[in-house]
């Protein structure tokens, strides 16, 4: 039996100029710290206006997000980074199809090494009860990324979708692949007694 459910999950929003260096990350603010390390913007004004968005997006993505993006990608208009983030925001304005337009845009433009938008990507089409989708897609990201958290997002993202579908012991089994990073990653542990509930509730 295929259960819709809606996952808030791993979305992750960029700052421009922000890279992230440390062994350890905090998962719940990962989505502030991970930015692509050879994203560039070619203007000041789009990098400004991409920044402020995400400052407030920092309490929810707001229409003044919204209007902050569509002007910097009006600059920029095939910058990943502010496709990415303008889904965002179209995501938590309830403008679903509208935010997974702007995910594969974002990854069309970077030839499709943009894998956060990917990881976004995967997850809303969880959301929108497109589970086989989003499967395809975290698979994509987890072949492709070479960053731990970000190939994190992706299982954790992958497992909703399998738990939709019924599909209890592979997402066992991707649980199992997540608590190998438990040591790596902070608050890693929220998410994976999340996916242990589910998975119980999956199982009966």
């Amino acid at each position: 039996m295929i259960k819709k459910c809606f996952y808030f999950g791993y979305l992750c929003f960029l700052f421009s100029c922000k890279y992230y260096n440390s062994e350890k990350t905090d998962l719940n603010t990962l989505g502030h710290q991970i930015v692509i390390s050879n994203q560039k913007f070619k203007s000041e004004k789009a990098k400004t206006l991409n920044d402020e968005a995400v400052d407030y997006g920092k309490n929810g993505f707001s229409k003044k997000s919204k209007e902050l993006l569509s002007e910097a990608l009006e600059i920029e208009p095939d910058n990943p980074t502010i496709l990415n983030n303008l889904g965002l925001a179209n995501r938590y304005l309830g403008n679903y199809n509208e935010a997974i337009s702007l995910f594969k845009h974002s990854l069309k433009v970077s030839d499709s090494t943009y894998l956060i938008a990917g990881l976004n990507l995967s997850l809303e089409y969880s959301n929108i009860g497109e589970y086989k989708k989003g499967i395809d897609m975290s698979n994509y990201v987890i072949e492709r990324s070479h960053n731990k958290h970000i190939i994190v997002g992706a299982r954790i993202h992958k497992s909703f979708s399998l738990i939709s579908l019924g599909l209890c012991e592979k997402a066992k089994t991707e649980l199992k692949i997540i608590k190998s990073y438990l040591n790596e990653i902070d608050n890693l542990q929220v998410h994976i007694y999340d996916l242990e509930v589910r998975i119980k509730n999956c199982d009966n």
